[in-house]
């Protein structure tokens, strides 16, 4: 029986080529802005899987649409929220080399490949009032190539919310239309930081759909599945095997772009013990998923694979706050000041959607992230809810009368 890879983690990694048209679109990957970039990346991508660790069931979501967001929400934070940002990015106390570097690799990946699509495209929309900063508009236009939409947002928040949805739905072939949802572009919405990742590639050793067979796949902790099946003829693959955990490469065509998956158990035939996603997770929490593509071996082998498709919708709200990002979200604590110079702001919300389908041909992959930033203003302290009161003499601190209030339509005085 060939080798079954239940799928644990995913992810899509770029790996050397070797032809000339490859070398001129190859970024220098030892320049220090890229190694920031590169860095900055992995650690991100660390951190939110750690983050995610309980989210039950399957996920998938793009690191690098985040991090590009999260990147232009930091050129535009000082003081503590820019601080906070910093730690989440990694930055290495070298934040321009992070907007340099990850500038350069978003354009490096959305380049013209021949053989693949890879798209990554970025935008800001804003609100003709608000006066952003000559540096946050030159750090976006010049490394993030974010080009700004001027929307009246206040004017009317659900054209608005469809021109910015309609642009999401055009970057990922219309497989990503709502990415705001309704009501979550308001009249005291003042930008909007937005990015669209599409990926398309067919493999570089195609699943024979003759082979497809209908085949148990092992939950953990339940009972198997029946799934679609897929199997790659007798070809060479890179992999690694390491007691019971092993991993499989499976490039696509040209070779620039991977499919990485990791799991535990035996690899050549049924096992009776299934890890669950978040035991692999943890497998991988300090693992350095270079290191492992360097790790792996040329070797004939027969892959099997599901079929699978699955989309997910994250609040990264509840996903940045335990990684210590709190002020970005608070409307008193908030530090915008380097995007605008007219007003301050938070951001809320912060949304990410990404699909995926892996089929005997390959893979689709779309992915988009936004934050809205909301003008702050005075906090609301709002009584609609059950409550105390006391009436107090203030110059003795004597409680002159005490009262609650459960529902205030009943039992009004005469």
């Amino acid at each position: 029986m060939g080798v079954r890879a239940w799928l644990g983690v995913v992810v899509l990694a770029l790996v050397g080529c070797e032809s000339e048209s490859d070398v001129e679109r190859t970024v220098d990957a030892s320049s220090r802005s890229i190694r920031a970039a590169v860095h900055s990346n992995l650690s991100v991508s660390s951190k939110l899987a750690s983050a995610l660790r309980d989210q039950p069931g399957n996920l998938f979501y793009s690191p690098l649409s985040i991090e590009a967001v999260t990147g232009l929400l930091f050129a535009g934070a000082a003081g503590d929220t820019a601080a906070q940002l910093g730690k989440l990015l990694d930055t290495e106390g070298d934040p321009e080399a992070l907007h340099e570097g990850l500038g350069a690799l978003l354009l490096h990946l959305s380049r013209q490949h021949s053989q693949y699509t890879l798209s990554v495209a970025n935008r800001l929309w804003a609100t003709p009032e608000l006066k952003l900063s000559q540096a946050f508009v030159d750090t976006s236009r010049d490394n993030y190539r974010a080009p700004i939409e001027w929307v009246a947002f206040k004017d009317d928040p659900e054209a608005a919310r469809a021109e910015i949805n309609h642009w999401v739905s055009e970057q990922t072939a219309n497989k990503i239309p709502e990415l705001f949802e309704s009501g979550q572009i308001s009249a005291s919405t003042v930008m909007a930081v937005v990015n669209a990742i599409y990926f398309k590639a067919d493999w570089a050793t195609a699943f024979d759909p003759k082979l497809t067979r209908s085949e148990p796949f092992h939950r953990a902790g339940s009972s198997d599945v029946t799934v679609d099946m897929m199997t790659t003829p007798k070809t060479k693959l890179r992999a690694a095997f390491e007691g019971n955990a092993f991993w499989l490469e499976l490039p696509y065509r040209a070779g620039e772009v991977s499919f990485l998956a990791y799991t535990r158990g035996s690899a050549f035939g049924s096992d009776s013990s299934t890890a669950s996603v978040q035991e692999l997770q943890d497998d991988l929490a300090e693992v350095d998923l270079n290191r492992v593509v360097e790790s792996l071996h040329e070797e004939e082998l027969v892959a099997q694979l599901p079929k699978f498709s699955m989309r997910s919708r994250l609040n990264l709200i509840p996903v940045f706050e335990p990684l210590g990002v709190t002020d970005l979200f608070d409307p008193g604590s908030a530090d915008l000041s380097k995007l605008s110079t007219s007003t301050t702001g938070f951001v809320s919300p912060f949304v990410h959607e990404a699909a995926v389908w892996v089929d005997e041909l390959g893979t689709v992959a779309v992915a988009a992230t936004a934050a809205g930033v909301l003008r702050s203003g005075p906090r609301e302290v709002r009584f609609d809810r059950p409550f105390l009161f006391f009436i107090r003499d203030n110059r003795t601190g004597a409680i002159v009368f005490s009262g609650r209030v459960a529902d205030p339509s009943a039992g009004a005085a005469d």
